[in-house]
């Protein structure tokens, strides 16, 4: 058939959109949130990733460059949430790891702390960085989002090396709101957040990534 399965078979890939099965639900409880909590300890949550480091993120691996552009567009088009005409709010709380993993060129990585920072200046947007030595052992294991829809409709996002989950489990999401409390509490307040994120984009050298 001159190669004609193996089109159908490529093609048939992307029917159900360039979300992995896993995670669409997710996206749909995004777009109709009233509160966003995201904790991540090593990467810029999706939401907050400029479009050069959500491309070095996506195409990391072997075999990971098919379909990047469709991807990258993909996870640039959840960040449509911020222009809603009621926005969500968002609380953002990152590990100090965060902002020295290297993802993508010294370019890419000193451009992402100031996006940080101008998405941190809308009025229903927080981010807080957790620094170093604060205590925050809790939240170590993974990167965890809890979403809250109309009626306090709540559930939570956990993420793995693997894939995603979506957890509607109350007793979970007691938990999971537990312990954003906690880490929360370990954060550096807003305006020391924003000196930090400052700091981390003048580190980096000018022309390349410094030798590790």
């Amino acid at each position: 058939m001159g190669g004609w399965f193996s089109r159908f078979y490529h093609d048939s890939r992307a029917w159900a959109g360039p979300h992995p099965p896993w995670f669409r639900d997710w996206v749909e409880i995004e777009r109709r949130a009233t509160v966003i909590r995201w904790w991540e300890p090593l990467l810029i949550p999706g939401l907050l990733q400029t479009e050069d480091y959500a491309r070095a993120v996506l195409g990391w691996g072997p075999g990971d460059g098919a379909d990047l552009d469709e991807r990258v567009a993909a996870r640039l088009d959840r960040q449509a949430v911020f222009d809603r005409d009621t926005p969500p709010e968002v609380w953002i709380l990152l590990g100090v790891p965060v902002l020295s993993y290297r993802a993508g060129s010294a370019d890419v990585m000193r451009k992402q702390p100031d996006h940080l920072a101008a998405m941190a200046a809308r009025p229903r947007v927080t981010i807080q960085v957790i620094a170093t030595g604060a205590g925050a052992y809790g939240g170590l294991s993974g990167a965890f989002a809890i979403g809250t829809g109309q009626g306090a409709d709540t559930v939570i996002y956990l993420e793995a090396g693997v894939q995603g989950m979506v957890v509607r489990d109350p007793t979970l999401i007691t938990r999971a709101a537990s312990v954003f409390d906690q880490l929360r509490a370990e954060a550096l307040p807003r305006s020391q957040t924003l000196d930090r994120l400052a700091k981390a984009a003048e580190s980096l050298p000018k022309f390349g990534l410094a030798p590790l």
